[in-house]
């Protein structure tokens, strides 16, 4: 099933490509209909345990403080820099966070 499916989602794909991946697609549909359920949380719900949050909180070590400074120096976080690039630092703040959560 997924290399014709695959095949025919690609932006140069065929029309008999995208023929055979709407088959196929239905084909799996109608396979996997009775074992997968799609439903949101709302439904197994009041079968969790109530979620827990830990938050730990551990120190850097001095190379990592080194790293994240340098970090925060080269995209524009530190103060060092001009007050009209603070709307700049603002929109890439969620960039700089993903990265940093890497």
């Amino acid at each position: 099933f997924q290399n014709p499916i695959e095949n025919g989602q690609h932006t140069n794909s065929t029309l008999e490509d995208v023929k055979i991946m709407n088959q196929r697609s239905h084909i799996l549909y109608e396979q996997l209909k009775g074992f997968v359920h799609r439903m949101d949380s709302s439904v197994v719900k009041k079968e969790l345990p109530p979620k827990t949050v830990y938050v730990i909180s551990v120190k850097l070590s001095p190379l990592q403080r080194k790293l994240y400074k340098k970090f925060l120096d080269v995209h524009g976080f530190t103060n060092g820099r001009a007050s009209n690039e603070k709307a700049n630092r603002r929109s890439c703040f969620f960039a700089g966070y993903q990265a940093l959560a890497q």
